[in-house]
């Protein structure tokens, strides 16, 4: 297959996409075997490195099954995976990487493929990586994939733009129906249960209109910006919705997602002891973590 385009793989792009080593049909993709090396240290990480390193890890060993993976085996999508044994030649480079750094050796291995006639293209999705291949004259592309984009994940909330004149008609009304704000059928019949709804102008950009929808009665209730629990009060409207879900009785679960740091603990914790010590609906209140953490936060 010495007319195949070779596609060099980085180990930023299998942690980003472990399912990366698929993505090139009709394609050689070369691991250099020093990536091995590396995955079994990543692999020991308790975040999402970890456990990708894991998953290539597994991949590969089924692949080993297909045959040597030293000389090369076939994969379903009518491409090739090689493992690359051979030391980068170093010596003739144009500069002295440090190749105690694991993507430079990679680099260094991808060069050493370009200089030998091959057709040659160099994935990474580190940036800095790929200016030095590009210094280099190796070909090279970011990865992009297949990886599911987190914008298209359900967020809990809908954001739809008004006028002004409507966005201010609806704010002094507590209860809003689908039908002042959706023209459309299908924009009505997109509305979850306690979905949050945040209505805006692109004429009054400071003002805004947060409200919860009651699948029971049909309707959007509006949330205060006034509230809060135990001298706490919402920053956003992220957190805005997060109190009035919380404080909900008739809700039974409430999940929260968010990076660290953006109040998701201490709004739960805040609302759970305002339930059970002052409004007397529960109790008691259980705190819990697990014993074995599923990443750094």
């Amino acid at each position: 297959m010495n007319d195949v385009p070779v596609c060099v793989l980085d180990i930023s792009v299998l942690l980003y996409t472990p399912e990366a080593l698929y993505d090139f049909p009709d394609k050689e993709v070369v691991i250099p075997v020093c990536i091995l090396e590396e995955l079994d240290c990543i692999k020991m990480d308790l975040g999402e490195k970890g456990r990708s390193a894991q998953i290539i890890t597994r991949m590969l060993d089924k692949c080993r099954q297909l045959g040597s993976l030293s000389e090369g085996v076939c994969l379903p999508n009518g491409g090739k995976l090689r493992i690359e044994l051979s030391e980068p030649d170093t010596g003739s480079l144009p500069y002295n990487p440090d190749l105690k750094n694991i993507s430079n050796k990679v680099l260094a291995v991808a060069w050493t493929l370009y200089q030998k006639s091959r057709e040659v293209v160099f994935v990474s999705q580190d940036e800095n990586l790929r200016t030095k291949a590009d210094i280099l004259n190796v070909p090279t592309i970011c990865y992009q994939g297949n990886r599911l984009d987190d914008s298209i994940l359900y967020s809990g909330m809908h954001r739809y733009e008004v006028d002004k004149q409507k966005l201010r008609r609806l704010a002094k009304q507590a209860s809003i129906s689908k039908e002042e704000v959706f023209s459309e059928q299908q924009q009505r019949e997109e509305i979850n249960p306690n979905e949050g709804l945040l209505l805006s102008s692109s004429e009054a950009p400071d003002e805004e209109v947060l409200a919860t929808y009651n699948s029971e009665k049909e309707q959007f209730e509006q949330v205060s910006k006034e509230q809060g629990v135990w001298g706490i009060r919402a920053r956003n409207p992220e957190q805005q919705l997060a109190l009035a879900l919380l404080q909900n009785p008739e809700i039974s679960v409430v999940t929260l997602s968010g990076k660290s740091g953006t109040g998701k603990t201490l709004l739960a914790l805040a609302v759970g002891l305002q339930q059970m010590l002052v409004d007397n609906i529960y109790s008691c209140m259980l705190a819990s973590r697990p014993i074995f953490p599923m990443g750094r936060d």
